[in-house]
């Protein structure tokens, strides 16, 4: 398996502000206001995370869409507003 830095560098990965490494891949020709700013109706993203980095916790403006492709099995956590806290496992089925 190609490791992380391999990935980074040959998708051209930055830095990602809440951990990890990203790449826009898509972007919608739509923009929607949200708040006080203007975000896109869709896009899409390489997402990276070696095996020191920790994705932090952030509240999501919008939906998101998750593309497992590989790697070690990843735990997505949802807070909803009754503080519940359920554990999504991801897993690569082949």
């Amino acid at each position: 398996m190609e490791s992380g830095e391999y990935w980074i560098e040959k998708l051209k990965l930055e830095a990602h502000p809440e951990g990890g490494y990203f790449k826009r891949t898509y972007c919608s020709n739509i923009e929607m206001q949200v708040s006080e700013n203007k975000r896109y109706s869709a896009s899409m993203i390489y997402y990276l995370l070696n095996k020191s980095d920790k994705s932090h916790f952030h509240r999501l403006k919008s939906d998101e869409i998750w593309i497992y492709q590989k790697g070690s099995p990843i735990e997505i956590f949802i807070i909803d507003e009754q503080v519940d806290i359920p554990m999504i496992p991801c897993q690569l089925f082949r």
